[in-house]
């Protein structure tokens, strides 16, 4: 019978320590992997994949919630993120600086778009005179504006009825040679 050497048997014990590391790798592997070979409930909550938003659902979402900036749409989803809600993290953090601000952009250009057609529709008198039939300010009491501009104009001898043909003309026309309205003289300034 042939004996092992020295060194055979220092080879045999590393082999058989190496095997044995091997089994408990094995054993530590098959504690995380369930009877039917998916990952473990554990594992699965910190594994996250959230739904793809697409811009038009992220649009809808500027609107619902009134987001003009970008700043209030990280600020809106870092707080949804720490509620559960991570997919509009996900799709922030996703997307560049650039592309988000021009979502927003584009998204309140649509939003408004019916009504700035119909103001350009109107003429400057129009909007004016909208907005003499429309309620005052809440620190104005029925026209108040219009009794300080009289006023003004009164107090710096500039006459009414020169002054408001002039600028009829100025809102009607627009602006251009005979159509500007130049208010000169002295200015007051106050002493500090």
């Amino acid at each position: 019978m042939i004996l092992p050497s020295e060194s055979e048997k220092e080879q045999g014990d590393s082999n058989s320590s190496l095997s044995d590391s091997f089994d408990l790798l094995e054993i530590e592997d098959d504690d995380k992997v369930s009877d039917s070979g998916q990952d473990s409930e554990e594992e699965k909550e910190e594994f996250f994949a959230p739904d793809k938003l697409k811009p038009y659902e992220v649009s809808e979402f500027l609107v619902k919630e009134g987001i003009r900036s970008r700043i209030v749409l990280l600020h809106i989803a870092n707080v949804r993120a720490k509620t559960g809600e991570r997919d509009l993290k996900a799709w922030v953090l996703g997307h560049s600086t650039k592309f988000v601000n021009e979502l927003i952009s584009t998204t309140w250009e649509m939003e408004e778009a019916g009504a700035i057609l119909e103001r350009r529709k109107k003429t400057r008198m129009e909007i004016l005179h909208d907005a003499f039939q429309g309620p005052c300010a809440d620190t104005c009491i029925q026209h108040e504006w219009l009794r300080c501009a009289v006023s003004i104009l009164q107090s710096n001898s500039v006459n009414v009825y020169v002054f408001a043909p002039a600028m009829r003309n100025a809102l009607k026309n627009g602006r251009g040679k005979g159509n500007n309205v130049l208010i000169v003289g002295p200015s007051t300034r106050l002493a500090n």
